[in-house]
This record gives C-alpha cells, structure tokens and sequence, in this order.
C-alpha cells in the first residue's frame, strides 16, 4: 500500500507486538463515560487527503479515512497482524476446503444480511463488481495488479486497451478469475499459486464499493469526484461532512456487521506540519496526535517522552525510509554510482544526532518485526572513503559530475534529513552545494511525480501493505511491478521472485526473499537509512485506540474506544 506513505516518513516505535494488545482490548465503563463521545485526531503530513476511493489509495494519510469508511473480505488483526475475516465468515483453508488447486483457487463465505452505509446489500456480486471496477482502465488504479494481479485475467483487463476491457467476472464453469457461485460464495482462480494472496486481499483495492452508486462519466478524469465526498461505504463509519483542505468527519455507520462503537464521531483534521499538530495537541486541541502521513517529530520526541499519564504511544512500525534514485536517469544509470551515494549515508548520526533517536538507523529493506527479517544481511555499510575513490572511478574530474536534485516530503524533520544528506555528499563525495540540490515539495506531489518517473533521486519511505516480504521484494523490485518506481532492473530477479512467491514451503520461500534482499541492497535498488518508530501521544481520558504495526487502527479496533470524564 503503502508509501509514507506509501510515501511521506513517518516514525514508529519498534517493540512487542504485544504492546498493542494491552492498548486495543478495552471496553466502555457503565460509568465515568463522558457525555461528549466526539473524538478529534491530527491526520498529519498532508494539507488534504488524495482521494476516499479506496482503489485508488497510494498514501497512509488518504488510507487512515478508507480504513475506518471501507471493508473487504479480510483484514489484519490490531495485535498480531494475522490476516483475520471481515466480511467473510472466515479464512478459506485446505483444511475448509476453502483452499483447492495447490493453492491456486479460493473460495470464500460471506456473513449473511451484510449492508452498506445507505442499506443496499453486500453480496458475492458486489465483492467481483469492486474487484472488477479496480482492475478496469478507465478508473486508472496505481496499483490494481500489485494487488490483484495474479487472478486469472486481471492483468488482460488492466492492460485493455479495447472500448470494453474484458472482465474478470464470470460464473462456475467460464474460465473466469472472479467466480461468482451464489449470493454468499466468491471464488478467486489465480493464474498460479501464490502463498500471500489473503495478504494481498488486505489491502483496499478490493474493498467492497456499492455497485448502485453513480459515477461520474469513467471517460472524464474526474472518474470518482462526484461520488466520494459522501460516498455509501462498507466500513464501520461513514462519512458526515468532509470540508477539503481542512478536516474530515465520521459517524458511524448503522449497518455495519460488527460491534457499535461507543464513539459518536471522529474527526480528521488535516495538518500539514507535524510540529504545528504537536503544539495543537499541548492546547488541548486534539485528542490524538501521530495519526497518518507524519507522526511525532524529532523535534517534539524528548518533550513528548516527559508528557504525565504514559500519553507517549511507541509501538511497532515496519515502516523502512530510503533514498531511491532512478536508474533510468544518469548519472543514476551507473551501478557504481549509486554504490558512492550509499556508502556515504551516515545512517547512525541521522537517526541517533539529527532526529534525536526517534528512528533506528537500518540498512535493510525488510524491517525488523516481519516475518522474513534477515539479521545477516550483509549491507553497504557507511564508508565515506569508499565513497569518493568509487566515483572518482566513474568521475576522475568530480567538477564533471552533473547536477542532480534530492527531492523529499516537505516536512521539519525530513528538512533536516535531506541538510544532512547534502552535507555529507559534499563532505565525502567531494561534491558541491552547486551539484547536489535539496528541494522539498507537497507529499501528493511527489507521489505523482514518482509513480510517472519524473524524479531522478528522492526521499520517501514504505509501509507494510501486509506482513510478508513479498511485499517489500516481489512487489519493489521486479521488473513489471507497479511498485518499481526507480526503473530497477536486477538480473535474475524476477525469476527468483516467481519462485518465492508461489512457494509453499516458508522456510523455504523466506529463505529465498532473504537471498534476494541481499541483491537488491548490493545493486542499490533502495538505499535505506532507517525504520521508523510508532510515536503517537494520545489524551489520558482516550482508551482502547492503537495503532498498528502497518500504520492504521484495524476497523474491529474502533468499538474498544471510548472516552472518559476529565
């Protein structure tokens, strides 16, 4: 899903996942409720969310609205991260016989009498219609086939160039990836076997969207805008009022399957500066701080360590921020280059000097916490000799080196971070102020400039779609993935990815991801420089919320949180 967002740096905590578990399990009191059950969170990072659509979600501050206003199948447990049943009845398995074919069909259950928001049903048509529409070419989804890709027929109708794209709909006997069985029975038939497809129907790609809502015209860009801002949902809150560029209100949604939330409603103000939301915090104008694109800063990190009550929240964030550079684009062309560049990346003194420990200097692609980490990965350590005589192997005369640009969210601490940056390529690489520029921008911008290739060398992070290093491997580095946004182009790898991602065995299949981190790392495909930690500061009169380990507070969550006198 997800760049920080999917791309903005966002700063987690790593530790148990067992931390959330004592944070998420609450229930309202008989007594001492107040009155006022209206919660008011900072969504930092962004003066406005991208989109409500949940097809077309890219970014962690647009999928804190979807997660609470959307559901799909399945989700993720709060605690665990374990993929859990939403609005199936439960996970499909060998076991059931849910999961047939060597793993290349799955047939799932719908709970019954399930509704939207506005109380149209939510069937095994609706499921095939939502994947159908995300897959379709006219709505124009980053990330359709990341996510669904490997059902049977998904790429052809993504790809479509024809009036009528073909569909992946079909019913029992036509061939079809999307079967429909009956009302409360869906069934997916992959083009081969794949063993994170239930991580993959995680994600809001493939949340349920009511087929009887109208659409604007699908030949105009503005495909979705007449419907999102109040959109019918499936999730268990709906949207009250969305005043743009400045807040979002939710209420909750009256036909939701599960537990009412004592919550009468949440809303999401939008801001842009991480420090600007942490001294609203300290004025009492928000209940929660740290939720979405950008959390507590470097900045605030002491002070919010000394806040009474434990309001500091630090749980675990696998959440990797990196250097990308685009190998299409020279100098960046050069694999001896973008050696230089990552061998002069002081990780220890960015984490622990210029943002005060708030984040954990890495040089790994799969963070600490998933399944799949790999403490003996080898690396490109800091080595600022190293550094120089690499490039001056490529460029004797240094002042021969063209001027390149690092673009990087616009916020307090990613400032300092890319100063650093620029610092210390003028320190060891021998290059000037003058050829190595820092420039930053809009988060929506860059995520825009990035997913059609315009930056040559960026900052930006990645969050766990889901907990498999499919995720961070498979779907970054392969060459047709629609994450691959830095043209990288690693021999072998897309084999080795077909082969890990399709076995059974996890030992084995981690085994061969644990290989293939070690190549992309040794060709650069990222530089990572640290995983960020899970710093949010919650009022004392606020219980049972959390965030997750992916960034999100899953929607079973929100019927635990309720708020006391004060």
């Amino acid at each position: 899903m997800l760049r920080q967002s999917s791309r903005v740096l966002l700063i987690v905590a790593m530790a148990s996942l067992a931390l959330l578990a004592a944070c998420g399990k609450a229930s309202a009191p008989a007594q001492n409720l107040a009155a006022n059950q209206t919660l008011t969170i900072a969504n930092t990072g962004v003066s406005e969310i991208a989109t409500m659509d949940p097809a077309l979600v890219t970014d962690l501050n647009s999928a804190s609205v979807t997660s609470m206003t959307w559901a799909g199948l399945v989700g993720l447990d709060a605690t665990t991260l374990a993929v859990k049943a939403d609005l199936a009845q439960d996970l499909p398995t060998v076991a059931n016989g849910g999961v047939t074919n060597n793993g290349a069909t799955y047939t799932f259950k719908l709970r019954p009498n399930l509704k939207f928001s506005n109380g149209d049903p939510i069937d095994a048509n609706v499921l095939a219609y939502s994947i159908d529409r995300a897959l379709n070419p006219k709505l124009g989804a980053p990330y359709a086939t990341f996510y669904l890709g490997a059902i049977k027929g998904a790429i052809d109708r993504f790809n479509s160039k024809a009036k009528s794209p073909p569909s992946v709909v079909g019913t029992p006997g036509s061939g079809k990836g999307v079967i429909v069985i009956d009302p409360l029975t869906i069934q997916f038939n992959l083009t081969s076997p794949i063993a994170y497809f239930l991580d993959a129907l995680t994600y809001s790609t493939s949340f349920a969207v009511d087929p009887l809502q109208k659409e604007a015209d699908p030949t105009s860009p503005s495909y979705t805008a007449k419907w999102t801002d109040h959109p019918v949902v499936s999730g268990p809150w709906m949207v009250d009022q969305w005043q743009h560029n400045v807040q979002i209100s939710l209420v909750p949604n009256p036909n939701w399957w599960g537990k009412k939330p004592t919550l009468t409603k949440v809303t999401q103000v939008f801001v842009a500066e991480p420090n600007t939301a942490y001294a609203s915090y300290k004025t009492n104008q928000y209940d929660i701080d740290g939720y979405g694109g950008a959390a507590i800063s470097s900045d605030n990190y002491v002070d919010a360590k000394s806040l009474p009550n434990g309001q500091l929240q630090q749980g675990p964030y696998l959440s990797i921020n990196y250097v990308a550079t685009n190998w299409n684009i020279p100098p960046f062309t050069n694999p001896t280059v973008r050696k230089a560049f990552a061998e002069a990346v002081d990780r220890d003194t960015i984490a622990n000097v210029t943002l005060k420990g708030s984040v954990i200097p890495t040089d790994h692609i799969v963070p600490q916490g998933m399944p799949g980490y790999y403490p003996g990965l080898k690396g490109i350590p800091f080595n600022p000799q190293q550094a120089k005589a690499d490039l001056q192997s490529v460029y004797p005369d240094l002042s021969k080196f063209p001027q390149v640009t690092l673009t990087y969210p616009k916020t307090s601490d990613n400032d300092k971070i890319a100063a650093k940056m620029q610092a210390d390529f003028e320190a060891y690489l021998g290059l000037s102020a003058n050829q190595i520029k820092i420039f930053g921008e809009d988060f929506n911008k860059i995520v825009s400039d990035v997913q059609t290739f315009k930056l040559q060398f960026y900052i930006l992070a990645w969050i766990a779609d889901y907990p498999d290093p499919q995720d961070w491997l498979s779907g970054q580095f392969t060459s047709t993935s629609a994450n691959n946004d830095q043209n990288a182009r690693i021999p072998g790898f897309d084999q080795q990815a077909a082969q890990a991602d399709a076995d059974q065995n996890q030992a084995e299949r981690l085994a061969l991801y644990n290989k293939m981190e070690e190549e992309a790392v040794d060709n650069v495909a990222w530089i990572p420089f640290s995983q960020s930690k899970n710093l949010y500061v919650v009022e004392p009169y606020v219980h049972g919320f959390t965030i997750d380990a992916g960034g999100l507070t899953p929607d079973d969550v929100w019927a635990n949180v309720y708020i006391t006198q004060h």
